[in-house]
């Protein structure tokens, strides 16, 4: 009405070939992200920006280094890849160097990268102990059980999740009682991920709900209980 207001009768019915509802919200929203764009956005993005690069140029030898292994290891030619290489930064203290060292390690998939990985589940940086153990479960299978049952009861609850996750995927039997403790874990993550590993491992459902009441939860865990001391001698006789 405003565009019709101010041009000829005869010009008038033409207006709404030209100019819809749509086409005038549209630019006036195309003009508020302009201005949301220039004013809000961008110098957000900026000082973001800045901070990134204060942090690249404070952490540079360390980025470097990472980068470095990282990228020698997807190389996919590990037999021109000397291991002694990254052999040489397991021991660096900065944690995402000796990750980047394990993770290309691992990919030798001999003994020797076996034992090495195995000696950092002990490392005192809790993500340094939960990529290990999901590298040695994905690059040696089954042999990894032994340490993902230790780890179950992990200081860190990141470690005890991946370790009752890899519980499930390799459906350890020998896991069932430290994934029924892990239902009463501080940490409601470690819980779902222990039920659903149970489930997996037995077969059997309880109900247990991560979010659920205090209640319903502890009726759930003694259910659980219960059946694994009348189920344990006949389950580990049909499991071995």
């Amino acid at each position: 009405n405003c565009i019709r207001n101010k041009i000829s009768d005869k010009a008038k019915p033409f207006v709404h070939f030209t100019a819809t509802s749509h086409d005038i919200i549209n630019t006036a929203e195309s003009a508020r992200y302009k201005d949301f764009a220039n004013n809000v956005l961008i110098p957000v993005l900026i000082d973001f920006q800045k901070t990134l690069i204060d942090l690249a140029l404070r952490e540079k030898d360390t980025l470097q280094i990472i980068e470095i292994l990282n990228g020698l290891a997807s190389t996919g030619e590990e037999a021109h890849v000397p291991k002694q290489i990254f052999k040489h930064y397991v021991e660096h203290p900065e944690p995402g160097v000796r990750l980047a060292a394990l993770r290309a390690i691992s990919k030798y998939r001999d003994e020797e990268s076996f034992q090495l990985l195995t000696s950092y589940m002990k490392d005192k940086d809790a993500e340094v102990r939960r990529q290990v153990l999901n590298c040695l479960c994905w690059t040696f299978g089954e042999r990894c059980l032994s340490f993902a049952l230790n780890a179950l009861h992990d200081a860190d609850p990141g470690v005890r999740k991946a370790a009752s996750q890899i519980s499930g995927a390799l459906k350890a039997h020998q896991a069932i009682s430290g994934l029924i403790t892990l239902l009463s874990d501080s940490d409601n993550d470690v819980q779902r991920n222990a039920a659903l590993s149970l489930k997996k491992i037995t077969g059997q459902d309880f109900g247990f709900k991560a979010t659920a009441s205090k209640k319903h939860k502890e009726d759930a865990i003694e259910a659980w209980r219960f059946w694994w001391r009348e189920n344990q001698v006949e389950f580990d006789r049909s499991k071995s």
